[in-house]
């Protein structure tokens, strides 16, 4: 389950419950596999990661060069958040470091 931003908050609850229905009852072994950060990342999951990656590297280097430094710290969420989801806490961390470093530069 990907679930894309913007989203309602009525799309998001309805998306949990049907996940909490379809894994009700299911062994602790399904729910680790139904988990992005539990084993090794799917072909489609790796390629989407790879592509939004790549997209907002773009992008920051666009805003970067515009001086729009809003865009490279809504970028960098945007990275953060996706290896937040597979538990990549370096990368987390390095996400953080560069939102700081912007957000310091922002004035």
């Amino acid at each position: 389950m990907v679930l894309l931003k913007p989203l309602s908050l009525e799309a998001l609850d309805n998306e949990i419950r049907e996940q909490v229905c379809h894994l009700k009852g299911a062994s602790r072994t399904a729910f680790a596999a139904a988990d992005p950060a539990q084993g090794t990342l799917s072909e489609t999951m790796r390629s989407g990661l790879a592509e939004s990656l790549e997209a907002s590297s773009r992008l920051i280097h666009h805003a970067l060069a515009s001086n729009d430094m809003g865009a490279v710290l809504s970028q960098l969420h945007r990275i953060k958040g996706a290896f937040a989801m597979i538990h990549e806490v370096e990368m987390v961390q390095l996400c953080e470091h560069l939102k700081g470093l912007g957000k310091a530069n922002d004035n």
